[in-house]
């Protein structure tokens, strides 16, 4: 937009991209963001410190920042310094698969896990079949290592699943992590509620709880018992309505949370309270900043 400087000469205002970001801001106190990709996001040119420090200046308790490859967590670690409450895993996402050896992988990601405190997780990793069973069997390869290394370090898994959700059962019931893990983004069927569940697995809902067509994802949200119940932004992808279109980052939780607060009739305030103890007993070393909690 352009302004008259005092010379009369009209110079063009260019809009400062901190504020763009802050738009739609909806930090919540009390609120986890279980599952984040910072490093995708601050790539995205979101100003990934500023925004952590809004979040946390308000009352958010936890971020949990989630590996895509499996040599990614150096950078993740240089760009969170000084959140303390920002948590990590290490994984490879199964879009990987077709770079990765599974062997090596889990030679890299056992060593990161030891030498990195603020590991608390293996993942993501899993299986998607949204565009067919393309690299079928290097998918299988890596997230049986990536499960079996979570059995054998003691961490929850962290799964990616899209159209896969009766193969991903499968695995589970021959080689079941003992911390159990979380459905991340869940968007299967309602009726796979109940599977996950009884096998130990928390499910969290991103910002595409709030899109128009996703009725099944509401449905299996309501279906949740509260106990297993996460809430995630899954940024740079998925932000919420009203933010939609944007790249999504954690400042935009509290838009995920109210619409899940409202599907499941529940206070705001309980709801954000549940879910952080959900998120304390699957990762009981995180720390957690003070809690508060936002009745709005």
């Amino acid at each position: 937009m352009p302004c008259r400087t005092k010379a009369g000469k009209t110079r063009r205002r260019f809009p400062d991209p901190l504020m763009d970001h802050m738009k739609h801001l909806a930090p919540l106190a009390g609120a986890i963001d279980s599952h984040c990709h910072l490093a995708f996001t601050a790539a995205r040119g979101v100003p990934v410190n500023d925004i952590l420090t809004r979040c946390f200046g308000t009352g958010m308790s936890a971020v949990l920042d989630i590996a895509v490859t499996a040599d990614d967590i150096a950078e993740r670690l240089k760009l969170t310094h000084g959140f303390p409450h920002v948590v990590h895993s290490v994984g490879v996402h199964p879009a990987e698969a077709a770079r990765a050896d599974a062997a090596g992988v889990s030679t890299i990601l056992r060593d990161a896990a030891a030498t990195c405190p603020s590991v608390v997780a293996i993942g993501e990793t899993g299986l998607d079949w949204y565009r067919g069973r393309r690299n079928a069997a290097a998918q299988y390869a890596l997230f049986e290592a990536q499960l079996q290394l979570a059995c054998e370090l003691d961490l929850p898994l962290i799964i990616h699943n899209r159209d896969a959700a009766d193969d991903i059962l499968a695995l589970l019931r021959t080689s079941l992590p003992p911390r159990g893990g979380i459905m991340h983004c869940y968007s299967a069927h309602p009726d796979y509620v109940a599977e996950f569940v009884d096998l130990g697995f928390a499910l969290s809902f991103a910002g595409n709880l709030t899109f128009p067509r996703a009725e099944e994802t509401r449905q299996a949200a309501v279906a949740v018992p509260q106990e297993w119940l996460l809430v995630e932004t899954d940024s740079p992808f998925l932000a919420p309505v009203p933010a939609r279109g944007r790249p999504n980052h954690p400042g935009y939780i509290g838009h995920t949370y109210r619409a899940l607060a409202a599907l499941r009739r529940q206070p705001l305030d309980e709801l954000t309270r549940h879910v952080a103890q959900n998120f304390a007993r699957l990762f009981p070393s995180a720390p957690l900043a003070p809690a508060r909690f936002d009745a709005g």
